[in-house]
C-alpha cells in the first residue's frame, strides 16, 4: 500500500464551539471595563478541546466518504470496488495507507482545504521509526526511543545484561515482608516508558515489564533494580 504522514498545525484551534464559553479580558487586550470576552473558537486548554478537534476531523472524514472504525474511533477506512482507504490519527499525528496512490493523494488535497496540515515522508511516526524497501516491506524500529529511556533513567554507563529479567529473583511483597520499604524514585514514569516499547515493537520485553508494572504504587529498592535490569537490557538490544 502507499503511505503518507501528515501533521495538523495547532489542531485544537480548528474546533467548533457549541457552548457558550466565556473568559476574561487577555492580558494586553483589557479595554479598562469588567466585560468579558465570548469565545467564538476553541482554545487550547479547554476542556472540550479535545472533542471539538475530533468532532471537526470526524466531520471532515465523512465528507469524503471515510467512516470510523467500530474497533478504534482514531483509524478511518473508505473501501471502494478496487481500492482500499485507512488513515489513522493520533491527535495531530496522521498516517494514510491506500491501494491507490492517486486517492491518498487527493484525500491529503482535500484536508488541505479544510485544516492546516504539513504533509512530510513517512520516516517518524509515534516514536517508530519506518523505513520502506523497493519490494514493498516495512522496517519499524525504536532505536532512538529506546536511547532516550537509557538517557532518561541515567543508565548510559552501566553493563548490558543478556536477559530482561532475573528468572530465580520473587518481586511480590510478600517475599520481602517488613524489610521493602517504598523508596521515592520515577518508577512509574520508567514502567510507562517500558510498556509503550514493548507494546509497539518490543514483545521480548513484554513479559519483564508486566511484572514490574504490578508495583506501581509503593516499588522497593528490589523492584527499582528490576526495572534498571530491563533498561539495561534494552541498552544492549537498542537497534
Amino acid at each position: 500500500m502507499h503511505l503518507a504522514q501528515f501533521d495538523v498545525k495547532t489542531a485544537f484551534l480548528h474546533g467548533d464551539l457549541q457552548e457558550d464559553v466565556y473568559m476574561t479580558q487577555p492580558k494586553g487586550f483589557e479595554d479598562g471595563s469588567d466585560r468579558v470576552c465570548k469565545l467564538r473558537k476553541v482554545l487550547y486548554g479547554l476542556k472540550q478541546s479535545a472533542r471539538c478537534w475530533n468532532r471537526k476531523f470526524t466531520n471532515c472524514l465523512k465528507e469524503f466518504d471515510l467512516r470510523a472504525s467500530e474497533a478504534d474511533p482514531c483509524v478511518f477506512t473508505a473501501d471502494t470496488c478496487k481500492d482500499k482507504l485507512i488513515l489513522a490519527i493520533y491527535i495531530d499525528d496522521g498516517l494514510i495507507a491506500s491501494t491507490c496512490k492517486r486517492r491518498a493523494s487527493e484525500l491529503l488535497e482535500f484536508l488541505a482545504t479544510k485544516i492546516e496540515i504539513t504533509i512530510m515522508p513517512l520516516r517518524l511516526f509515534l516514536g517508530m521509526e519506518i523505513e520502506r524497501f523497493p519490494d514493498g516491506s516495512l522496517l519499524v524500529n525504536q532505536t532512538k526511543y529506546a536511547r532516550k529511556i537509557i538517557e532518561r533513567f541515567r543508565v548510559e554507563d552501566a553493563h548490558a545484561v543478556s536477559i530482561p529479567a532475573d528468572q530465580h529473583q520473587d518481586l511480590s511483597l510478600k517475599h520481602f515482608g517488613n524489610k521493602g520499604k517504598a523508596i521515592e524514585v520515577p518508577y512509574k514514569e520508567a514502567v510507562g516508558s517500558l510498556l509503550y516499547l514493548a507494546m509497539v515493537t518490543r514483545p521480548d520485553i513484554a513479559y519483564a515489564v508486566s511484572a514490574v508494572s504490578q508495583y506501581a504504587e509503593s516499588p522497593t529498592k528490589e523492584h527499582w533494580n528490576a526495572v534498571k535490569r530491563i533498561i539495561k537490557y534494552i541498552k544492549g538490544t537498542a537497534n
